[in-house]
């Protein structure tokens, strides 16, 4: 039996994977409760849409220690220097995106949708790719990023990425395809270039194929 506390529902809701919305719709109706802690009580279906969302932060005051005016206005005056960057904000905040965004939000300051990561962010992919030798899984252990989020950044930055089957695609940018050219126009061995460039022995010759450069392989001496 419900308490007197509690909404009933007589029929299933529909938030349409954006529960905020609803609960923004019926402000009115769920101003009466202050803190995440009564909306879990008075709604628990509403409270347990909004967690599930990533949407909590957005919708209520922190449940214990809503924010004073004098850290709301320093959200605010983030504002401008992070060009309205969510994610560059957070990292001079102590706050989470999500709450810079509400109050963001509140004051009529519209967020980048999408904030991505910062430059420094990106290089920190970057230089731990090459150092876990091309291995997005040991990357992804090693730093605070999902492995569809560093394929993305990698990606945009034409470095490879391995296959299906576990062969590196050829996503080359303009200068490293001149580095391997340059490189291997020196020596004339792709084995050599390879280790020079960093790049794979499957790459090299790839690039070179791609650039109409003859590949001399050397030929293994045969045993008798």
């Amino acid at each position: 039996m419900e308490t007197s506390k509690q909404v009933s529902h007589k029929k299933r809701r529909e938030y349409n994977g954006n529960p905020l919305a609803y609960y923004e719709s019926h402000s009115e109706k769920f101003s009466k409760w202050k803190t995440r802690k009564q909306l879990a009580i008075g709604d628990p279906g509403l409270y347990r849409a909004l967690l599930r969302a990533g949407q909590l932060e957005e919708s209520i005051l922190e449940s214990n220690n809503p924010l004073s005016n004098n850290n709301i206005n320093k959200i605010v005056a983030a504002y401008n220097p992070c060009n309205g960057n969510v994610a560059e904000a957070s990292q001079h905040l102590p706050y989470s995106k999500p709450t810079i965004r509400k109050y963001w939000k509140l004051n009529n300051l519209k967020a980048q949708r999408k904030s991505g990561l910062l430059e420094s962010q990106v290089s920190e992919i970057i230089k731990a790719y090459r150092i876990h030798k091309r291995n997005i899984s040991e990357v992804s252990r090693n730093l605070p990023y999902s492995i569809p989020t560093i394929r993305k950044y990698l990606r945009q930055n034409g470095l490879t990425l391995k296959g299906k089957c576990g062969r590196p695609q050829l996503i080359l940018s303009k200068e490293d395809e001149t580095l391997i050219l340059d490189t291997y126009f020196k020596n004339r061995d792709i084995s050599k270039t390879s280790r020079i460039s960093n790049y794979s022995f499957y790459i090299v010759k790839k690039c070179l194929i791609k650039n109409n450069v003859e590949v001399r392989e050397r030929r293994r001496m045969k045993k008798h």
